[in-house]
């Protein structure tokens, strides 16, 4: 399913089949970003690509998420797509790294908390 719209009707399907009577009014769609290569200038750069991903959710354009800018990257790409298709906001909670949290700059994981809802 590597066609963002392909996945936003995949994820509308699967939360129907499990709330069939609930409208759909928020979406949830958990995905790491860029693992971190060793070194100042490459985490650098790992740091840039983390923050243009993280913009391209906010302006639900989901073609401009790399293959390999996160981790479940179609199911992201679903995500922002059906954001953009329902015309619903989407805004970024926070964006850090496991470094940040656990101390250990060497090799971490980006992660991206990002509230996506509807009226």
């Amino acid at each position: 399913m590597r066609c963002p719209q392909s996945a936003a009707w995949a994820s509308e399907v699967a939360f129907r089949r499990h709330h069939p009577l609930l409208p759909l009014r928020t979406f949830q769609c958990l995905a790491d970003l860029q693992a971190r290569r060793v070194g100042a200038k490459a985490r650098r750069r790992d740091r840039r690509t983390d923050r243009r991903t993280a913009e391209a959710v906010l302006a639900r354009d989901a073609a401009a998420i790399g293959p390999d800018d996160a981790c479940g990257v179609f199911a992201l790409r679903g995500a922002v797509e059906l954001a953009r298709q329902r015309g619903w906001a989407i805004r970024m909670l926070d964006l850090r790294t496991s470094g940040d949290i656990a101390g250990d700059p060497t090799w971490v994981v980006g992660y991206g908390a990002f509230a996506i809802a509807g009226g």
